[in-house]
């Protein structure tokens, strides 16, 4: 639950999750809504380039978590410095980017159990009939996470029985 920065604050740091996860929200027009969830590997928040940049969203720990933050406008020196890094930062924010473009089109093309299925199929190794693990985080932030209200995401739990899915709370 600890907030490492928030939305419309100065970007001073560059987050770089080591474990477990953080959770990305935007509050407009009074509501909070899930960006995204970033977990081990991903960079979190914008270099500030020209300066003066703000975070366009907060940046919440989900869990125990570890983080590492480094300073922006050192982060930004080496990036400048080094051709390699910049080359290494520009492909994180493709990833990024091509992430988002798919949660779009998931939220717009598929109704809520579709949106869980494809959920709890990215959690299973490939090549896996049967699979019995814990979910990342709790069922009121994968609703949130899915774009349906709690009542929706049991629902969906509920249908997808049929097809030999079982929960006991996250597992």
């Amino acid at each position: 639950g600890d907030t490492l920065f928030h939305q419309g604050a100065a970007v001073l740091e560059v987050a770089f999750v080591l474990s477990g996860y953080v959770k990305l929200l935007r509050i407009s027009s009074g509501r909070q809504t899930l960006i995204s969830i970033c977990s081990g590997g991903e960079m979190i928040g914008e270099l500030p380039i020209k300066g003066g940049e703000v975070h366009t969203f907060s940046a919440e720990a989900v869990g125990a978590t570890r983080v590492i933050k480094l300073p922006a406008a050192h982060l930004v020196r080496l990036v400048k410095e080094s051709p390699s890094l910049c080359a290494a930062v520009m492909e994180e924010y493709s990833k990024s980017i091509a992430r988002l473009i798919v949660e779009i089109e998931t939220l717009k093309s598929h109704n809520a159990d579709q949106r869980l299925a494809h959920f709890i199929l990215s959690l299973c190794p490939p090549g896996e009939d049967r699979r019995r693990f814990r979910l990342p985080y709790d069922k009121r932030l994968i609703a949130a996470r899915l774009g349906v209200k709690q009542e929706t995401l049991s629902r969906a739990f509920a249908k997808l029985r049929a097809h030999g899915v079982r929960t006991e709370t996250r597992n």
